[in-house]
């Protein structure tokens, strides 16, 4: 009920403050007695500097609640209504049809379309990341949240691929919306700027990600934040590319307050174009933008024709500031807990980024 569920004598003054929110804190089992929250609720790193709200942290996967929706490739667009044995063959049909709080549940299969979340704060999870597939065809972002979708809106369970835009976000192009996103590849998408995933002011979740082999004609090769304060875990970037700034990631504007906790990146490259004031093929910050990182590993990424392999702020423009603690930092980083040594990743030219029994950062 928000501000106006609170009762006050006559001379009762509210002072109601920032990032307070008024939806279903998706409880784990509150008939049970359980209120610790589900990894999509909408208090998971949303309080004050990123914090949990509530006194219990982070309790049970992911909670879905209202009607199902079904799709499946085999479906029809023109008989089918959406159910189990009568699904949608398109997921854009299925998120026309729900409503807030609905779910899609995608059979595994290729669907060739290019979606937009249109407003409406839905969960739509693909049955396997690795063959649940959404495939752009290059005609434009394959994924779309612009309409003001809040972090109840959720996407998991898909490989991303083949998005073509001019502006930004090849494969995912969030935009004043706040939405959700977890346990999903997402790969060989270009953009003009943001090759994977483009971030503008937003506050999204992201965790659990594959992001590789995407490219940005301009800078983020695998993700731009602009404008936002995303909280980025458990991500892998490895083998995207940018022809300026940030191969890996992308950072720029004072108003940028973005969180990235237990990232690997790894075999990214900027400036392919060669162009002056670029570099960073890990990260690249510019332009006021600040970052905390933690618990990562940024190592043998690379800047072909200019700048810093593996970490570039920029020196002409208005002051960055990037903190990075406890992190594994090719080059040495100065921070609380830093060090500067091979990860020993099991077997990088086979795409297994995962750490030896040996490696310094285990």
């Amino acid at each position: 009920g928000g501000q106006d569920s609170i009762l006050t004598n006559v001379n009762g003054i509210i002072t109601w403050g920032e990032g307070n929110i008024d939806t279903d804190p998706l409880f784990c089992d509150p008939d049970s007695g359980d209120y610790t929250l589900a990894e999509n609720s909408p208090c998971v790193g949303t309080g004050e500097n990123g914090a949990n709200m509530g006194g219990f942290g982070v309790g049970c996967g992911s909670i879905h609640i209202g009607p199902l929706w079904y799709v499946a490739s085999t479906g029809s667009d023109e008989i089918g209504n959406g159910t189990d044995t009568n699904p949608f063959a398109t997921i854009q049909t299925a998120i026309d049809s729900s409503s807030n709080g609905d779910t899609v549940l995608v059979a595994v299969g290729t669907y060739v379309e290019n979606i937009n979340f249109n407003g409406k704060n839905i969960a739509v999870i693909g049955e396997n990341r690795e063959t649940t597939i959404i495939d752009g065809d290059s005609l434009g972002s394959v994924v779309t949240f612009e309409s003001g979708e809040d972090t109840t809106a959720f996407l998991s369970g898909f490989t991303v691929q083949n998005g073509l835009t001019d502006y930004k976000g090849g494969g995912i192009s969030i935009s004043s919306s706040n939405p959700t996103i977890e346990n999903l590849i997402i790969t060989n998408n270009q953009g003009n700027s943001a090759g994977g995933i483009s971030v503008q002011w937003s506050s999204s979740v992201l965790r659990d990600l594959t992001i590789s082999n995407n490219h940005a004609e301009d800078s983020g090769g695998g993700i731009l934040v602009n404008y936002s304060s995303p909280s980025v875990t458990n991500v892998l970037f490895t083998g995207n590319t940018a022809a300026w700034r940030g191969g890996g990631i992308g950072i720029l504007r004072q108003q940028s307050n973005p969180v990235f906790t237990n990232i690997t990146l790894a075999l990214n490259t900027a400036s392919i174009a060669g162009w002056n004031g670029g570099g960073g093929g890990g990260i690249a910050i510019w332009n006021g933008g600040n970052a905390s990182i933690s618990n990562t590993v940024v190592y043998d990424n690379s800047a072909i024709n200019y700048g810093s392999d593996n970490i570039w702020e920029a020196t002409d423009e208005p002051a960055d500031s990037i903190t990075i603690t406890y992190s594994d930092v090719q080059d040495g980083w100065e921070g609380e807990g830093n060090i500067d040594a091979d990860p020993l990743f099991c077997n990088p030219s086979g795409g297994d980024f995962s750490l030896g029994e040996n490696s310094p950062c285990v």
